[in-house]
């Protein structure tokens, strides 16, 4: 019997922190899609759009002392842009600020947001080039 078994190939691995990553990948590729799908839809119906925003961000991040939610700033900037129907490319804007420095993210800090039934999201604050 152990001669058999020998013979057939491994078993995939088959516990709770190998289906938890598996989980976690899926669910961050799945993030990036709609982030993506969400910023092109924009860019398609108002071009320039996600680059404003950004620079709307770096300027009201610039003049903030404390911690806020992308949802708080989004409230904040709205007034100033286009609105979007698909708020997911906010998404998009948070990246490349954050790929900017224009904001950081806040260690351990997050708040809860009113547009996701006060799920907690992760706090931000000025960054090192806003």
């Amino acid at each position: 019997m152990t001669e058999q078994m020998e013979l057939l190939e491994r078993p995939p691995e088959l516990t709770r922190a190998a289906a938890r990553r598996k989980a976690l990948a899926a669910a961050e590729a799945r993030a990036k899609l709609g982030v993506s799908r969400a910023a092109a839809a924009v860019e398609f119906d108002m071009p320039g759009w996600i680059e404003r925003a950004v620079d709307a961000l770096r300027r009201a991040a610039s003049v903030q002392v404390g911690v806020f939610t992308i949802e708080q700033m989004r409230a904040v900037l709205e007034p100033d842009l286009p609105t979007v129907h698909e708020l997911r490319a906010w998404g998009r804007v948070t990246q490349l600020a954050s790929d900017r420095g224009y904001i950081e993210a806040a260690p351990r800090v997050f708040i809860p947001a009113a547009s996701s039934n006060a799920c907690p999201k992760p706090a931000w604050r000025k960054g090192p080039n806003a």
